[in-house]
């Protein structure tokens, strides 16, 4: 689990002059979690985000979005297996010299 949290002031410059000011902010949640396979070395994750964003501006209104997205995934750690000792995984046969 976890957050973040940033804001910024937008002020134009000598380079940057037709950028009004504003402000800018982001907001960020998540939440994580894995479960690994007591018996086989295999791991699948999943985790869900929420994002959002707004810009403050006096003289061009407000603009803002927000987003849920979300994520799965397995993995396996093919170190700690061998490839023939895996159940119902097909044998590879080696010929014999």
């Amino acid at each position: 689990m976890g957050s973040e949290f940033y804001q910024q002031q937008q002020q134009s410059n000598k380079q940057a002059n037709h950028f009004p000011p504003a402000t800018l902010r982001n907001i960020a949640v998540w939440l994580e979690d894995e479960i690994t396979l007591n018996k086989l070395p295999i791991t699948f994750s999943a985790g869900t985000r929420y994002t959002n964003y707004k810009n403050d501006n006096d003289k061009h209104g407000n603009n803002q979005d927000s987003e849920w997205t979300s994520r799965a995934a397995q993995s396996v750690l093919a170190q700690q297996i061998g490839w023939n000792s895996l159940p119902l995984m097909p044998r590879v046969i080696e010929p014999q010299h």
